[in-house]
C-alpha cells in the first residue's frame, strides 16, 4: 500500500486558497495513476523494494540495515539521474525513465535481489527467556 504514494504528484494552487482549493488539487495528484505503462512496473518494483526492506528488518532486527540500504538505494537514483541522459525513442517500459524503478528491468533486479536476500541474510537468534 506504501507504494502507492511515490506516484502522487505535486501540484499548486492556481490563485486564492478556497473551500475547494483542495478538490481541485487533486485531479492534478492523481495524475500519476493514469498511465498503466509508468504504473504497473513502478508499483510492483516498490511493493518488492518494501518486501526487501521488510525482509532486512526481519532478519536483522533492527532498523540500521533497511535504513542503509533504503539511502543507497536514494544515493543511487540520484546519482543515475545525474550521470545519465534519457536516450530518444528508447523502450521506456522496459527500461524505465530517470526514476528508474519504473521499467521492467528495476522489477526483475529487485526480484533477483530479494531472492539473494532471503538465501544470504541469516536470522538474528533469539535471546533464551530465562
Amino acid at each position: 500500500m506504501c507504494a502507492l504514494v511515490h506516484f502522487l504528484e505535486g501540484a499548486e494552487v492556481p490563485g486564492n486558497v478556497t473551500w475547494l482549493s483542495g478538490l481541485q488539487l487533486l485531479p492534478p495528484m492523481l495524475a500519476g495513476f493514469v498511465d498503466a505503462q509508468k504504473l504497473l512496473p513502478g508499483f510492483f518494483s516498490l511493493t518488492v523494494a518494501g518486501a526487501l526492506l521488510a525482509l532486512a528488518y526481519q532478519r536483522t532486527g533492527g532498523l540500521y540495515f533497511s535504513i542503509g540500504l533504503h539511502a543507497g538505494w536514494i544515493f543511487w537514483l540520484k546519482s543515475y539521474g545525474f550521470l545519465t541522459a534519457t536516450a530518444p525513442g528508447a523502450n521506456a517500459w522496459f527500461w524505465g525513465t530517470g526514476k528508474l524503478i519504473d521499467g521492467w528491468l528495476a522489477f526483475f533486479i529487485l526480484l533477483l535481489t530479494l531472492a539473494g536476500a532471503g538465501k544470504f541474510l541469516r536470522q538474528k537468534p533469539v535471546p533464551e527467556k530465562t
